[in-house]
């Protein structure tokens, strides 16, 4: 799934996930630097709404984390459910074959 955010700007995998938890796999480290100071984005005014409101109740709060990782060097396993995190922001291998093992497909270097 991609959905453009803003001109150029790439959210491989936006949208909630259970839980009221909202999780997003960007295309690079630059495209979301830029969506983060992009006037013309959500993110700005979403954060200009929230600090104006001065929420300190227990009701709302705000987790956010940021890894980059190297292309290829990641694996997401789906059993009997569909593609969700990194199996909807990536491309989908069978994991038999060349890619019966963690070991294997981790070797082959292209991810999910």
């Amino acid at each position: 799934m991609r959905a453009a955010t803003a001109a150029n700007i790439i959210c491989l995998a936006p949208g909630p996930a259970p839980g009221s938890l909202l999780l997003q796999y960007w295309e690079s480290k630059e495209k979301l630097l830029d969506y983060a100071i992009n006037a013309f984005a959500e993110h700005i005014p979403a954060w200009k709404a929230f600090n104006r409101a001065g929420d300190t109740s227990s009701e709302f709060g705000i987790w956010h984390e940021t890894y980059l990782v190297t292309p290829g060097h990641y694996e997401a396993i789906y059993v009997n459910m569909p593609p969700f995190g990194l199996g909807k922001a990536g491309k989908l291998h069978p994991a038999h074959g060349k890619r019966a093992t963690a070991k294997d497909r981790l070797d082959i270097g292209h991810g999910v």
